[in-house]
């Protein structure tokens, strides 16, 4: 367990290092010219690993209308009657007729230069857990997974498009604060109801925003309730919620499980390989992967019967929240989310329905978790990396969240917004 808590962390910050935005600019100096037919090998490759690797396209098809082998057929069409000159060009391609109709799910997308050079600058700063621990991992820098990121993004064929990514750790984390990123209100003097709004879990405000939550809390000790705005907030880092909101203030560890689901095919398979002896090697951890058909067998009545057909593994991930011991705040804590709460966020309510740690109230959020599972491969003409969660997350009940969201405890009443039904929520409490 110790050493899976270790890792979900690391697991955790891969998720949701989608969230730097995919601005190509910085990449177009590195694009290299190969002929129109290697791109159509390219598409060919990228289409065939999805196909074997990426579990999103049923839910895409359920929940959009997207018809994934449609699209496919129409991307590849055009590539014999477009010639494509340069991987900007190309990337624009695949975006249009793969990535964009994908709507985000399984964070499918085109990894920019910035994006790259965020992960690694994080693998290279060491793992550490939600409590903000660097981990130790003997006789290794990194872990397995950080290890292979690394090998993929220093290969030939991607330095051909991104270049030689170098990382200097302390150079840019202080102008990548973001002020006003967490903001702290009172709500209500006579009912003790203070209120923080939180933006996006950014990664590197846990510690600038820490310090407020800290203050904030010693201001509304006596309060009775703490609102936790996360509406509109696209996820980031699970462990800015644990940090900054659920460790302080749980009175002892907790522990509990989600689960994830994934395809046997082989990229998929590779994240999990390492020697038996790597301290690194998933199979060292509580990572251990089940026959999904058995495992689940009668336990998961809403899962869906056509994603079941393809789905071979299932993962039970034990989570630990270790409690920092201090209980901050001791009253009643509510979490608000609506359809633009998403990623990280979405962790962090299903982390809290589970222990019972906050009330849910607002509407279901956007459905974009990745299972925490995350997967990268280069397209073997271009160098172009492409980012994939291989992992499909699912809620106790077998619910895909990236089909159906996580659900709130109490959705929005008539006429009213999150905000206002928790306040007539508490008002009703306190009246009894």
């Amino acid at each position: 367990m110790k050493y899976f808590r270790n890792t979900i962390a690391l697991l955790t910050l891969a998720l949701t290092l989608i969230l730097t935005a995919c601005d190509y600019n910085d990449d177009l100096n590195n694009s290299i010219a190969i002929q129109n037919h290697q791109y159509i090998q390219d598409y060919d490759y990228m289409v065939e690993t999805l196909r074997q690797n990426f579990p999103y396209t049923g839910i895409a098809s359920r929940r959009f209308g997207i018809d994934f082998e449609a699209n496919i057929a129409a991307g590849r069409e055009l590539l014999f009657a477009e010639e494509i000159i340069d991987n900007a060009q190309f990337i624009q391609h695949i975006s249009r007729h793969i990535i964009n109709p994908m709507r985000q799910l399984g964070h499918l997308s085109v990894q920019s230069t910035d994006n790259l050079h965020l992960i690694l600058g994080n693998i290279y700063r060491g793992p550490i857990n939600y409590n903000g621990e660097f981990i130790d991992l003997g006789e290794y820098a990194i872990t397995y997974w950080g290890a292979k990121f690394e090998q993929l993004v220093r290969s030939d064929i991607a330095q051909k498009h991104y270049g030689n990514i170098e990382v200097d750790l302390g150079a840019y984390e202080p102008q990548m604060i973001r002020r006003n990123n967490l903001t702290t209100h009172i709500v209500d003097d006579e009912l003790g109801v203070a209120l923080v709004r939180v933006s996006q879990f950014w990664h590197y405000n846990i510690d600038h925003d820490l310090q407020i939550m800290k203050e904030f809390y010693s201001e509304i000790e006596d309060f009775n309730h703490l609102i936790l705005d996360f509406r509109g907030n696209p996820g980031g880092f699970t462990r800015y919620f644990i940090q900054l909101f659920m460790a302080p203030n749980v009175s002892q560890d907790l522990e509990f499980s989600v689960y994830t689901l994934f395809m046997g095919g082989d990229h998929n398979l590779a994240w999990f390989e390492a020697d038996t002896n790597d301290a690194r090697a998933f199979a060292d951890t509580d990572l251990i992967k089940h026959n999904a058909a058995d495992y689940m067998a009668g336990g998961f009545p809403l899962f869906n019967a056509d994603d079941a057909a393809f789905l071979d593994y299932i993962i039970p991930r034990p989570i630990e929240i270790r409690s920092t011991g201090e209980m901050l705040f001791d009253g009643k804590i509510w979490i608000l989310i609506d359809d633009n709460s998403a990623s990280a966020v979405e962790y962090a309510a299903m982390y809290a329905r589970a222990t019972g740690f906050a009330t849910i109230v607002g509407a279901p959020t956007r459905g974009v978790t990745g299972g925490g599972l995350v997967g990268f491969f280069a397209l073997p003409n271009s160098g172009i990396i492409i980012r994939y969660d291989f992992g499909l997350f699912i809620d106790e009940y077998g619910r895909a969240i990236d089909e159906y969201g996580v659900m709130p405890d109490y959705f929005n009443r008539e006429g009213l917004n999150a905000l206002e039904t928790t306040l007539e929520l508490i008002r009703e409490m306190e009246e009894k």
